[in-house]
This record gives structure tokens, C-alpha cells and sequence, in this order.
């Protein structure tokens, strides 16, 4: 593994350290839909505020790990690799 490599791994690893970011991950993992509102994200998350929501998906956007688009009025989210879903699930079992 190269150095680059390595610091992805780290990158990853820390927007995941958070709880709520992981939680975050976890919800969009085990949706149904491929992506969820920022509204039905916040009402899977037990209603936490928006704002600090909308915080913790810009950290996992910057870290891509979700992706984000506008559509109409409305915030759309999802996460940016399938390949990590089984990952996240596998990494909140272990918990």
C-alpha cells in the first residue's frame, strides 16, 4: 500500500469515527430507496436537528463518501460508493 492509499484509509476511517456520521451512513446503507431526503434522513435519525445534520453530511460529502444533489427544492442524499454498503453494515455489527 502507498502512502496515498494509506491516507485515504485514514480519511475514511476519521469521517466514520463520529458516531452520528456513522449512524448516518448506516441509515442511508440499509434504505430501501437509493437515496433519502434530507428530511426522511432526519426522521430515520430520531429527529435531529437540521442543522447539525446537514453538518455531519457536508463532513461526509468533503470526506465523499456521500453525494448530494438538489432536486427542485429538495436535498437529496446517497451514498457515493455501493461497494462500502456491506462495509458499514459489517463495521456497525461489530459495534
Amino acid at each position: 500500500m502507498d502512502r496515498e492509499q494509506l491516507e485515504k484509509g485514514a480519511q475514511l476511517f476519521s469521517a466514520l469515527a463520529n458516531p452520528q456520521r456513522l449512524e448516518i451512513m448506516l441509515v442511508l446503507a440499509e434504505s430501501i430507496e437509493t437515496e433519502l431526503s434530507l428530511s426522511e434522513l432526519q426522521a430515520k435519525m430520531g429527529g435531529m436537528a437540521q442543522s447539525s445534520l446537514s453538518t455531519y453530511v457536508t463532513q461526509l460529502r468533503i470526506a465523499r463518501l456521500v453525494v448530494v444533489r438538489r432536486e427542485a427544492r429538495w436535498v437529496r442524499i446517497r451514498i457515493a460508493d455501493s461497494s462500502l454498503i456491506d462495509h458499514i453494515k459489517a463495521l456497525a455489527e461489530r459495534g
